[in-house]
Order: structure tokens, then sequence, then C-alpha cells
């Protein structure tokens, strides 16, 4: 089974980066083979991700945040961690992954994000990362 993790910001995707994330989607669809999507559990992206991962009929791995504030109302999952703080939930997202996805409100890296310092983190550990900016183009 090949694990994909995915991180963005609560804000939610543009409509750019939900279309390029839904290509990427149809491409693993369309690959025989097993894929499960790990996510935040957050409101934005990782409820739109997590929306699109159900319409392909992924398995999908929740990760849910300790603070509910911004918890989204996530369902049809196969898995679910136990609630951490948000930056032990995303290490723990990367750790359980091949391969990360995200999606920034940014187009470039910035400081205080947790979308960012997850691509971060990925990229320290020898992990492959997508990163599907503002405009919905793919860097890797």
């Amino acid at each position: 089974m090949i694990e994909i993790g995915f991180t963005g910001t609560r804000q939610g995707m543009t409509i750019a980066q939900h279309t390029a994330l839904a290509k990427i989607m149809l491409c693993y669809y369309k690959m025989s083979g097993e894929f499960r999507w790990h996510h935040g559990v957050c409101v934005g992206s990782d409820k739109q991700c997590h929306d699109l991962a159900e319409v392909f009929d992924f398995k999908i791995w929740d990760h849910p945040p300790e603070n509910t504030k911004f918890g989204a109302d996530c369902k049809n999952f196969q898995e679910i961690s136990t609630p951490k703080p948000y930056i032990a939930r995303n290490h723990d997202i990367v750790d359980a992954t091949d391969i990360l996805i995200a999606t920034p409100l940014q187009l470039n890296e910035i400081t205080r994000s947790g979308t960012w310092a997850t691509v971060r983190y990925a990229k320290a550990f020898g992990k492959r990362v997508v990163v599907i900016d503002p405009f919905g183009e793919t860097h890797v």
C-alpha cells in the first residue's frame, strides 16, 4: 500500500489547487494498487482532501488535532489516530507516509505556517514532497 500524506491551509484550497489535487488523485485512481490518504482533520484543505479521497474511494487515515477549534467533520475513514498537538500530529502524518502533498496559502515558503513547517519536516527526512501552489502549479 502506498501511503500519501496531505497538508494544507485551513482557509481552504484555491480552485486551481483543488483541481490539481483532483488530477493527482485521478492518476493514482487509474493506477493499480492500494493508496491510503493521511490528513489532519481540520477545516479547509484537509476536509476538501478528505472529500476528494472519498469520491475516488481511497482508504483514509485521519490524524486529528487535540485542539478541536478548527476540527472538520470527516466521516468514512478506515483508521483514526489518537488526537495530538498540531506539530506532533503533522509529524505523525509525515512519518506514516511515503509522499507528502501540500497546498499552502502562500506562493513562497514562510516560517509561521503549519503547512510549510510540515513540508520542511518532510524534506528533512528525505520524503518526496509535492507542493501545489495557489495557481495550481506543482513543485517537486
